[in-house]
C-alpha cells in the first residue's frame, strides 16, 4: 500500500502575525496517515504487475473500451490466488448507462454472490434511476448481498444529476466508498468538486479519486483529502502476431486495432507509488492541510482564504508553505513529522 497524508488531525495554539500580532488562536492541522492506491486491472497479468509494484488493492474488470464490465469467473479465481493483493471485483453486466432492467439487476446480484463466494475482498457497482439519482433501494440490495465485503459505488456517481445528493444516497445505502472524478471527465478537471465532496463526506464514506490519474497529477489529487487514488497506468503494446489481416475489426470499431494490446505499465505504477511516498524528499507534495478559525480568516481584508497559517516548528523539520500558497503544508525534510 502506498501512503500519503490524510485524515489525522491535531490542534496547535499559535501566535498570530500581522494583523493578529499578540493573539493566540487554534490551528487544526491534518497530517500524515495512510492512503490506499488502487489499480484498475483489466487482466490477471495487470493484477500480477500491481502485486510486484506494491499496490495493495486492484479493481478487476473486463472490457476497457466500455469503461469496465464484470470480469470472467476464471479471471476472478486466478486474481484471488495472487497473494498480498486485495481484490475488488467490478459488477457491471454491460457497457452504456447505469439504468438496469430487472433481468440485468438479478444478474448483478448473482455476480456479487459469485465474487463473494470466490473470496473477493470487495465489489464495485453503481445503479441510477431514470432521472439521474442513485437508486438507493437497489444499491442497498447489492450492499446486503455483499455481506461483510467492501462495497464501492463506482463512477456512475459522476453521471448523477446532483453529486451532493448522490453522496448522501450512497451513505444511506451503506456503501463503503465512492469512486469519483468530481463529475467531470477527469479527476483533475473535477478537483474543486472533489475537495467539496471530501468536506461533505466528513469521514462518513471513503472517497477515491479516479480517471486520468497519472504521475503528473497524482500528488495534486492526493492533496484534496481523498482517501485513495485509483488509476490504470494503462499503456499499449504491440501483439505478437506476424500475419495481420487489416480488413477485419472483430468488435466493429475500426479505430481500435486488433493487434495492439492494452496492459498495465509496471513502470508507471512504480512511478506513481514513488511520487506518493512521504519519504520522497524531492517531492513538493502537500503533507497536510491547515484549517483556520473562520473568525480569523474573515478578519483579513480582502479575505485571504488561501493564506498559510503555520505554527513555529523546530527549524530542522519545519514544513514550508506550498509554492502556490494553497493553505497546505509540505515536508521540507525526509526525517518525518516533529510530533
Amino acid at each position: 500500500m502506498c501512503h500519503v497524508p490524510v485524515g489525522i488531525s491535531r490542534t496547535f495554539f499559535c501566535r498570530g502575525s500581522r494583523p493578529f500580532r499578540g493573539l493566540v488562536f487554534p490551528v487544526r492541522i491534518f497530517y500524515l496517515c495512510r492512503m490506499t492506491t488502487e489499480l484498475c486491472a483489466y487482466s490477471v497479468e495487470a493484477c500480477e504487475a500491481a502485486r510486484r509494484a506494491g499496490v495493495t488493492r486492484v479493481e478487476l474488470c473486463a472490457s476497457p473500451y466500455e469503461g469496465g464490465t464484470t470480469p470472467s469467473a476464471a479471471a476472478i479465481r486466478m486474481a484471488r490466488r495472487i497473494g498480498g493483493l486485495q481484490l475488488s471485483v467490478m459488477v457491471r453486466p454491460r457497457g452504456g448507462d447505469f439504468l438496469y432492467s430487472d433481468t440485468e439487476f438479478r444478474q448483478m446480484l448473482e455476480e456479487v454472490r459469485f465474487a463473494r463466494e470466490c473470496g473477493a475482498d470487495g465489489v464495485v457497482f453503481g445503479v441510477l434511476t431514470p432521472d439521474g439519482r442513485v437508486d438507493v433501494q437497489r444499491t442497498a440490495a447489492l450492499v446486503a448481498e455483499a455481506g461483510p465485503r467492501q462495497t464501492t459505488f463506482h463512477r456512475a456517481f459522476d453521471m448523477a444529476c446532483d453529486l451532493e445528493e448522490a453522496l448522501e444516497a450512497a451513505v444511506a445505502a451503506g456503501c463503503r466508498r465512492i469512486l469519483t472524478s468530481g463529475g467531470r471527465n477527469t479527476a483533475v478537471e473535477g478537483i474543486d468538486t472533489l475537495r467539496a465532496l471530501v468536506a461533505q463526506a466528513a469521514g462518513r464514506i471513503e472517497l477515491m479519486a479516479g480517471s486520468g490519474v497519472n504521475p503528473s497529477n497524482v500528488r495534486q489529487l492526493a492533496a484534496t483529502g481523498v482517501d485513495a487514488v485509483h488509476f490504470s497506468a494503462r499503456s499499449v503494446r504491440p501483439g505478437g502476431m506476424v500475419f495481420r489481416n487489416p480488413h477485419v475489426s472483430m468488435g466493429g470499431c475500426g479505430d481500435v486495432s486488433e493487434y495492439d494490446l492494452l496492459c498495465a505499465d509496471e513502470r508507471l505504477i512504480r512511478q506513481i507509488l514513488t511520487l506518493l511516498e512521504p519519504g520522497n524528499a524531492s517531492s513538493s507534495f502537500c503533507w497536510g492541510r491547515v484549517s483556520v478559525p473562520a473568525a480569523v480568516t474573515a478578519a483579513v481584508s480582502p479575505p485571504d482564504t488561501n493564506r498559510c497559517w503555520m505554527p513555529r516548528w523546530p527549524a530542522a523539520r519545519a514544513p514550508t508553505a506550498c509554492g502556490n500558497c494553497c493553505g497546505k503544508l509540505r515536508a521540507s525534510s525526509a526525517k518525518g513529522w516533529p510530533f
